[in-house]
C-alpha cells in the first residue's frame, strides 16, 4: 500500500490536468455560444429594424390634434411651429393663429407668422377645403417684426405656398 509520509503537501498532477482541461472545454463552448449569439444578433436586429420601421404619415406637416387636420408649409420645417385656437364666439367660427416656437425667438414681437387657418361650416371666404364637416381656409396679414434674422426666418413660413391643409394620419 501506499505510504503516507507527515508532511506532504499540494496537489498531483492529474488534478492539476483535470482540472486545466475542464476549464478550457468550458471556456471554448462558451466563445463558441458568443460568436454564434453575435451572428444571430445582428440577423435578429436587421430583421426587427426592417420590421418596426414604420413611416410617420404626418412627418413634414404641423397637426392640429384638436381638429384632426394637418398642415403643409411649402418646403418649411413645421416642427418650429405651434399653434392657439380662438372661438369667435358670436359666430361660432374657429380659428388658428401659428406661431414659431420660443425656441426660435423669446421675442413675442417676432412669434406670430400672420397666418390664420379658419374653420367653419359654411362655405365662406377664404374658404378652400372641405375635410369632414368642415370648410377650411388660409389668411392673415403677415407684418415684420424688426428684426431682419427673424423676418428671414417668418417669411420661410410665410411665403410657403401652398399651404396645404388635409386630414391627419
Amino acid at each position: 500500500m501506499n505510504k503516507i509520509y507527515r508532511n506532504q503537501k499540494g496537489f498531483g498532477i492529474v488534478p492539476i490536468l483535470l482540472i486545466l482541461i475542464l476549464v478550457a472545454i468550458v471556456g471554448f463552448t462558451g466563445y463558441y455560444v458568443y460568436n454564434n449569439n453575435k451572428k444571430t444578433d445582428k440577423n435578429t436586429t436587421n430583421q426587427e429594424t426592417s420590421k418596426t420601421t414604420t413611416e410617420d404619415k404626418n412627418a413634414g406637416y404641423l397637426v392640429i390634434n384638436e381638429w384632426n387636420v394637418r398642415v403643409k408649409l411649402g418646403s418649411a420645417d413645421p416642427t418650429f411651429v405651434t399653434y392657439k385656437i380662438t372661438k369667435e364666439p358670436s359666430t361660432g367660427y374657429e380659428s388658428v393663429n401659428l406661431y414659431l416656437k420660443e425656441i426660435v425667438t423669446s421675442n413675442t414681437n417676432c412669434q406670430s407668422l400672420g397666418i390664420v387657418i379658419t374653420r367653419t361650416k359654411e362655405n365662406l371666404p377664404p374658404a378652400s377645403v372641405k375635410i369632414d364637416d368642415y370648410y377650411y381656409g388660409v389668411g392673415g396679414s403677415p407684418a415684420s417684426c424688426n428684426d431682419a434674422a427673424l423676418d428671414a426666418t417668418r417669411l420661410e413660413y410665410i411665403q410657403a405656398k401652398p399651404i396645404e391643409i388635409t386630414k391627419a394620419n
